[in-house]
């Protein structure tokens, strides 16, 4: 009988920690709201984040999904950031890096199957 493959759910959180940012952090203008965060203060729009990436979290390790905490593994520079939340290519390239590594240690536990 052949044999049948499933999906997988892959998790990752956005990145939040900007409470602790440097000079050189916040001069990419943070605090600059997007059209859509236009009426959601700084403060609160990264309390929303942490709270989107706890429930992202909780998900994860509820359903059994691959995680990876891009939060936790993308330093808050303007090397990978350029503004509050949109990434810069060495941001992305790590982003992608993050969830590949994560995808990779998830491995032998999927083929196990």
């Amino acid at each position: 009988m052949p044999r049948v493959l499933a999906t997988q759910a892959i998790a990752f959180t956005e990145k939040t920690d900007f409470a602790k940012l440097s000079d050189d952090e916040r001069r990419m203008q943070f605090d600059k709201p997007a059209i859509f965060y236009a009426t959601v203060p700084p403060t609160r729009r990264f309390e929303l984040f942490r709270r989107y990436n706890d429930i992202i979290r909780e998900v994860a390790r509820g359903e059994g999904a691959i995680f990876a905490d891009v939060d936790a593994a993308i330093p808050k520079t303007p090397q990978y950031y350029w503004d509050y939340c949109h990434l810069t290519d060495a941001g992305s390239a790590l982003q992608a890096e993050t969830i590949h590594r994560a995808i990779g240690e998830a491995a032998p536990r999927l083929t196990a199957r």
